[in-house]
């Protein structure tokens, strides 16, 4: 059981939830520091280790969510960023892609397999400690190619981490991100690197930060209300498998 779940399991007895509060934030703040220590040591050599391995084997990738719009508003990393978000289609994945990355020091440390991944797929490899996200693409559902993304709903069951879902639901709930993805990549400035966005990206950016993107915003958070996202949905009835794997594990 991690922190997080103890706290879960502890709240719920009467009168200790107030005092747990500020013990949880401070342990957030912990985990979250020793992330960006890691991530500033060693985060844009393991991009340019991760970009090098894709090209030598051949596997198209592009930046996408958070590292596509620091790529094209901050040329580089968005401050509060300590990991790299990218995604490839599906398609171009096989069964040496795994052997390859391992080949460059990369390992699988997590996934997220809906339809053991023929219908959605999140991996997220670690090399010294820093974590590159790829999320793949597939053809339409309903009119546009979508990738799956696998947000908590803290108010689902008490479920607050993707362990519990495996546990208490069976699995994870998906949800498909419909994006009109372009497989045209341009390569921009990324820090002192070049890498990889789709030729649309300003289209894609549109669509999920807004027509705003490019203006800075502390703490932003899209208006679920008066700008409901029409790209964004719960894949009712599928569950994804979550699997975290330690050292050594595939």
């Amino acid at each position: 059981m991690n922190m997080i779940e103890f706290a879960n399991k502890a709240a719920k007895i009467p009168g200790v939830k107030w005092l747990l509060k500020p013990l949880y934030y401070r342990y957030k703040a912990h985990q979250r520091q020793k992330v960006a220590n890691v991530f500033n040591q060693y985060g844009l050599e393991v991009i340019k280790d991760f970009d090098e391995a894709m090209k030598s084997g051949g596997y198209p990738y592009f930046l996408i969510f958070g590292s596509l719009l620091g790529a094209v508003r901050e040329k580089g990393l968005i401050k509060h960023d300590f990991d790299l978000d990218t995604a490839m289609w599906y398609s171009d994945c096989d069964e040496n892609f795994l052997p390859h990355m391992e080949k460059a020091g990369f390992r699988l440390a997590r996934s997220f397999e809906v339809d053991g991944g023929k219908s959605g797929r999140e991996w997220s490899l670690e090399k010294n400690g820093v974590s590159v996200d790829i999320f793949f693409f597939y053809p339409p559902v309903n009119s546009v190619p979508y990738c799956c993304d696998f947000p908590i709903d803290a108010e689902e069951k008490g479920v607050v981490t993707w362990e519990q879902g495996m546990k208490k639901l069976g699995g994870v709930t998906p949800r498909r991100v419909e994006w009109p993805v372009s497989k045209e990549y341009v390569r921009v400035p990324f820090e002192n690197l070049m890498l990889p966005i789709p030729q649309n990206a300003d289209e894609l950016l549109r669509l999920h930060y807004g027509d705003t993107y490019l203006t800075p915003i502390a703490g932003w958070q899209r208006d679920m209300v008066n700008d409901p996202p029409t790209h964004l949905h719960i894949w009712e009835g599928k569950k994804a498998i979550f699997t975290r794997y330690r050292e050594g594990e595939k």
